[in-house]
Parts: C-alpha cells; structure tokens; sequence
C-alpha cells in the first residue's frame, strides 16, 4: 500500500542532489531549496499522517496537500531515488482521497469543462 511505500524511503537524501549533479531528481526541490519540497520530505508526511491520523480519511489534512502540492508528478524520484519511492503515484491516490472528501475546486472543475465553458463564452466574444 501507500504507507508501505513511503516507509521505503531511507532518508538517504538523494532528492536533494544539486542540479549540477545531472538528472531530474525532484525539480521542485531545486527550484526552491527547501527541505519540505523533497521526496524524502513528503514520504515523511506522508507516513506521519497515515500512521498516526484520527481522521476516518487520513489524506484529508491541509497540511498534507501543503507538503504534496509541489510535486509535479515528473517520476524522477522513481527512477532516481535508491529506494525507488514513487512520489507521483503517492501524489495521485492522496488526491483522489483528498477530493472525495473535500471535493474538487473551481479550478479543477474549470479546466474539467473547458470545452463547454469555452462554447458558452464565444458567444460573448466580438
């Protein structure tokens, strides 16, 4: 399960490799230099919240989708990390639990109806 898979990480620090080390290892870590942006990081919270949450839905914490938010889903920790943690799948089930139970925002369900939203407003357009 998820959990089993955050607790391979071996906090081995991998995900903090410098861009000039080569690689794709977690670019939002690079982009911003801090600690709660790396893999290691995030499978940290991950396993802290699971683990030890009082909530029936254990994903639904604020502080969770705080941590998970940067992670864009490159894989780069799939094939980078030494204990092959898959933060993009991690990424994708907490979402999935996160919006069932706080439902989804309007940017998610802007960008899902696109297509329509684009048809009702050409009809606005000069």
């Amino acid at each position: 399960g998820i959990l089993r898979g955050a607790e391979n990480c071996n906090g081995s620090g991998d995900c903090r490799k410098p861009a000039e080390a080569g690689g794709t290892m977690c670019p939002s870590y690079r982009a911003t230099r801090n600690e709660k942006d790396t893999t290691r990081a995030r499978a940290n919270a991950l396993r802290e919240f699971l683990s030890r949450s009082e909530k029936p839905n254990r994903f639904d914490h604020k502080e969770l989708k705080e941590v998970l938010d940067l992670c864009i889903s490159c894989k780069g920790c799939k094939s980078e990390c030494p204990s092959n943690v898959d933060m993009a799948a991690y990424k994708a089930e907490f979402q999935y639990q996160y919006m069932k139970a706080n439902g989804s925002s309007l940017r998610s369900k802007a960008f899902a109806f696109n297509a329509r939203l684009n048809e009702k407003t050409s009809r606005f357009s000069p």
